[in-house]
């Protein structure tokens, strides 16, 4: 994410301030919001398919690292019911494939490793 100084420097404040706000807080409903009112604006400035695949995994990623804070045990092992509960709460209908083909793309593209039963 760009850094404050920045953004208010080039007035990018209404582009940056929902996304800052719902991928700190791994907020995908907010994030969807922002990004659905913004599209044009992404399209034009060529930016759209940067924002939809990459920062929505950063979305995913801060999602889960909360998760795992919360449910994580001694051993480091997260419960993937408890993930998908998570994602359920913010994308009704999500089925645990879906929970499990993200937690695999965040491992192959972000780089996280956990250990899951």
């Amino acid at each position: 994410m760009p850094k404050p100084a920045l953004i208010q420097k080039y007035s990018l404040g209404r582009l940056f301030d929902g996304f800052i706000h719902a991928v700190k807080q791994g907020n995908i409903q907010q994030f969807d919001r922002v990004a659905g009112s913004l599209e044009e604006t992404l399209i034009q400035l060529g930016v759209y398919h940067v924002v939809q695949e990459q920062l929505r995994l950063i979305v995913y990623r801060n999602l889960l690292r909360r998760v795992f804070r919360l449910k994580s045990t001694p051993e480091a092992r997260l419960d993937i019911p408890f993930f998908t509960s998570a994602l359920r709460m913010q994308l009704p209908g999500t089925t645990a494939d879906e929970a499990e083909g993200i937690i695999v793309n965040l491992i192959a593209k972000v780089k996280y490793a956990f250990f899951f039963f």
